[in-house]
């Protein structure tokens, strides 16, 4: 076990080392770590159990990256499925390390796939919404995430019209595709 905090920064390293790599490290090596995380005072009564769940059965151990964006529907989905396991933040990315019994690989991949689902189906309402308030703005869509206005717009319409998809929470780019005169232009609106 590894006692001092030299030791467990060591491991720690190789551990996320192992990780971006695709390694799969010995378990006693993961086990050792999340032992030691336990003891550290880091973490919570609930990722404290959580790790002795894990640790206490002599079973192989993976691990995964996350989003950190992602964690809350990631832990909903795992108590739904009753899947144990624990996180580690990476402090130099918004991605966090799971930590889960091989077992439940499957159980973990069924989460994955449900995860992105629910995601494609967030993405699709939102341009959805995005859609109807450019067409109503009179807007014509020309590309994914690009939409032209139909006529010249001056200034103070660009402004108006992007103070407009602010109000209701689209963010845009405004790039200018041609300059008709001094105070008239044909934009498009990059959402």
């Amino acid at each position: 076990m590894y006692q001092d905090k030299e030791a467990y920064l060591q491991l720690w390293k190789l551990t996320k080392m192992a990780v971006n790599y695709g390694l799969k490290l010995r378990k006693n090596i993961v086990m050792d770590l999340l032992k030691t995380l336990a003891k550290s005072g880091n973490t919570t009564k609930e990722g404290k159990k959580a790790i002795e769940e894990l640790t206490k059965e002599d079973k192989p151990l993976s691990m995964i990256k996350i989003k950190q964006k992602e964690l809350t529907e990631f832990k909903k989905q795992c108590k739904e499925m009753g899947v144990t396991f624990v996180t580690m933040k990476d402090s130099r990315s918004d991605t966090m390390t799971v930590f889960f019994k091989e077992e439940e690989r499957a159980k973990l991949e069924k989460i994955i796939d449900k995860m992105e689902e629910i995601a494609n189906k967030k993405d699709e309402i939102e341009e959805k919404r995005i859609y109807d308030i450019m067409t109503n703005l009179n807007f014509k869509q020309i590309d994914k995430n690009v939409y032209q206005q139909e006529q010249i717009m001056s200034a103070e319409q660009v402004a108006s019209a992007k103070k407009e998809l602010e109000k209701k929470g689209v963010k845009s780019d405004v790039v200018v595709t041609e300059v008709i005169d001094d105070n008239r232009y044909k934009v498009e609106f990059r959402v």
